[in-house]
């Protein structure tokens, strides 16, 4: 289970009502903010969390003003354990922007940078690439010669990262690239995944979810899972023409199918089905008891669901970017009373 990948707080406003667990699903509650986690004292733009490991391990972003950047401002990656901060910056040489995207329990944090490579008509050429959290700084992963656009997306417990990118000789199309944890300082390209395959999760037993766009043509995407060197197509639900993932937990894939006139709905596969999730847009994170975190239709706005059963729209408040095994859900949001920017914050339900 992880997040989609962030680089602001861009996920959606919230506080949530739910349940958490397949039992408590037809038994709605409400999440408030539990735990507040802290930002160093200069990170005057405050911060968010981007992914969740379990009780106690966070990464996230945290944002520094800063008037000689590009943008106005850094963002640095952060990972916080047990309460406590660390600021991992920025990847050097890559400084542009940063994103984090995944977090194991060892407290190893995987992403990818953005540096400046050129320019278009007064718009900055970003190339990205892959990172991974040493220490209390990021190191930058291998990546093969001619290799472009390489972003790690996800960690698994074990420390092997995955993720995509755009190859020597891929014409273009996205290959899957592994940094095995026994193998340090080495990037490999495992067999059998489809052409235009790009990584968005991996389970505990090793199963890779991944969108394949095998065609430069519009919606021709399509929802796999990959595992042992066999890569398997999730069908469509009926109506649809295309389809992606985004997470997968406990044998279970979340994403959005698209139909022909663009409009997307929330898919949950169970078991190989695809299960549309009622009044959805899209599904974006799953824990091991199936809840699910995504968007309504109608209005378009962050909800929860419990495998199929919608629990609960996101009203205003928080912005929620994962749910974790344990039911709380962890994003930023603005202290209430306060003036204070955007911070860290856990959610549970009560």
């Amino acid at each position: 289970m992880r997040t989609k990948i962030l680089s602001a707080l861009v996920i959606g406003t919230l506080i949530a009502t739910g349940a958490t667990t397949a039992q408590a699903a037809t038994s709605a509650c409400t999440y408030k903010p539990a735990t507040w986690l802290p930002v160093p004292p200069a990170a005057d733009q405050g911060g968010t969390i981007a992914a969740e490991a379990g009780p106690g391990v966070y990464a996230g972003l945290i944002t520094y003003t800063d008037s000689s950047a590009v943008l106005g401002y850094k963002r640095h990656a952060a990972r916080w354990v047990n309460g406590a901060v660390t600021d991992l910056g920025m990847l050097t040489g890559a400084d542009y922007e940063t994103h984090v995207t995944d977090v194991n329990s060892a407290g190893v944090v995987v992403g990818f940078g953005g540096k400046v490579v050129g320019n278009a008509g007064g718009w900055p050429i970003i190339d990205y690439v892959p990172y991974r959290s040493a220490g209390d700084q990021l190191e930058q992963l291998p990546v093969p010669a001619g290799a472009h656009d390489v972003r790690a997306s996800v960690i698994a417990a074990n420390g092997d990262i995955w993720g995509s990118g755009f190859g020597p000789n891929s014409n273009n199309y996205k290959v899957v690239y592994k940094w095995p944890a026994d193998q340090p300082g080495t990037v490999v390209t495992p067999a059998g995944f489809p052409t235009g395959s790009e990584v968005a999760d991996v389970d505990s037993d090793g199963t890779v979810a991944i969108t394949v766009i095998p065609s430069q043509e519009p919606q021709t995407d399509r929802p796999y899972t990959w595992k042992n060197g066999v890569a398997k197509a999730l069908p469509l639900p009926s109506g649809a023409k295309s389809g992606g993932v985004s997470a997968i937990s406990n044998g279970r894939v979340v994403g959005e199918s698209v139909d022909a006139n663009f409009n997307s709905t929330g898919i949950l596969w169970d078991n190989g089905v695809a299960k549309k999730l009622p009044n959805s847009a899209t599904a974006l994170d799953i824990n091991a008891s199936g809840l699910i975190l995504g968007y309504s239709s109608s209005p378009y706005k962050g909800a929860l669901w419990q495998l199929t059963t919608a629990i609960g729209a996101v009203p205003a408040g928080l912005a929620i970017n994962a749910v974790a095994d344990d039911g709380s859900i962890a994003g930023s949001g603005v202290q209430p009373t306060t003036t204070n920017p955007p911070l860290p914050v856990i959610a549970r339900c009560s």
